[in-house]
């Protein structure tokens, strides 16, 4: 009986090295997952905002602002089906010099299109956007409040109703990076 157990161990070790050699050493079938279902299929799934960031400022009617994103309020969802939907509730923080502007807007809309991948370029196009960005702010020294609906809010509005290229990588810990032209996400699955 030991004499056959060293013999299935020798051929299943034998069997494991010739598929090895096949794969070109690559064990794939003994790695550990990632502990992310979105990994595998990275940039589908459903994934959750980390961080965003927006280096460059943004033209808006008001003049060119910076805008400061904050909270995590934003799911994007990239279907099999090439359809995206991304939902916000997120806060930002407005500033335009030109007109002495300085504000919060709180988003709240959805967004919906098509993607298509190629490589590592992933290019967004939008099909709807619906919600609002209510805001509140001092201009010159008044304060000023209401809201105003996304479709808009002109270029600021494509932080939210994606509708261009971005560079994507697909992290082993499950997350997702965008880096589109004015801006860049993080997302986790």
């Amino acid at each position: 009986m030991n004499t056959r157990l060293r013999r299935t161990a020798a051929v299943v070790a034998l069997v494991v090295a010739m598929g090895a050699l096949a794969t070109g050493c690559d064990l794939a079938l003994l790695h550990p997952g990632s502990g992310s279902a979105n990994a595998n299929a990275c940039p589908q799934g459903t994934w959750t905002l980390d961080a965003e960031s927006v280096p460059t400022q943004v033209s808006t009617f008001l003049g060119t602002a910076t805008i400061t994103p904050s909270g995590s309020g934003v799911q994007l969802v990239l279907g099999a089906g090439n359809d995206w939907t991304l939902t916000a509730d997120q806060t930002v923080k407005v500033a335009v010099s030109s007109a002495s502007l300085d504000g919060t807007a709180t988003v709240k809309g959805t967004a919906t299109g098509t993607y298509a991948v190629s490589g590592t370029k992933i290019t967004f196009t939008l099909g709807n956007v619906t919600g609002t960005a209510g805001y509140s702010a001092n201009v010159f020294g008044q304060t000023l409040s209401g809201s105003i609906a996304l479709p808009k809010l002109g270029s600021v509005a494509k932080l939210w109703a994606l509708n261009e290229s971005a560079t994507f990588t697909c992290g082993t810990g499950g997350d997702l990076g965008l880096k589109f032209g004015s801006f860049d996400m993080h997302l986790h699955g």
